[in-house]
């Protein structure tokens, strides 16, 4: 059975730095899509197996703009009480 692969966008990667013992991702980049989608944050860092091999593990962010995002529904935290619900 034969596959096809249609190229949907492109990935850029960049070294941020070279010390592996920070926290920070050593790699950042961006994921582009040609129709135009939500762009795509990537970071990865270095890891080390249980067998000593090296590899990247990343993570992948949706960038949303924040006219896109919509409201948050408005909440009322105060409590309104009665005498009728107060027990004594």
């Amino acid at each position: 059975m034969s596959r096809q692969y249609l190229k949907q966008g492109g990935i850029v990667i960049f070294r941020e730095h070279n010390d592996s013992t920070l926290r920070t991702p050593i790699m950042k980049g961006k994921v582009t899509f040609e129709d135009e989608r939500a762009d795509l944050h990537i970071s990865l860092w270095k890891r080390t197996d249980k067998n000593g091999k090296a590899f990247l593990a990343g993570d992948v962010q949706v960038v949303i703009e924040e006219d896109e995002v919509p409201p948050a529904e408005p909440t009322d935290q105060r409590a309104t009480l009665s005498d009728d619900d107060i027990p004594f």
